[in-house]
């Protein structure tokens, strides 16, 4: 993999979502959050029904890209 390959990955990357779909139970019924880290500080807010699958579709995009570079960058 060339360099204009890795910058084209990292900045894909950069374009994704940060941080991860959680789940808390509030009166017996399970609701997804998505938290992430901002500055320094944990962040976080409940994720609709609507959104949920898209988001969590560019999450595990976003971590399957950081795999391939990481698996790169071993190799070079």
């Amino acid at each position: 993999m060339d360099l204009v390959q890795i910058r084209y990955i990292k900045e894909w990357i950069s374009q994704l979502p940060q941080g991860n779909i959680t789940y808390k139970t509030i009166n017996k019924k399970k609701y997804p959050y998505y938290q992430w880290t901002e500055n320094g500080k944990q962040r976080g807010r409940r994720v609709k029904d609507e959104e949920l699958q898209e988001l969590t579709e560019k999450i595990n995009q976003r971590k399957e890209l950081q795999q391939k570079l990481k698996e790169t960058k071993a190799d070079a």
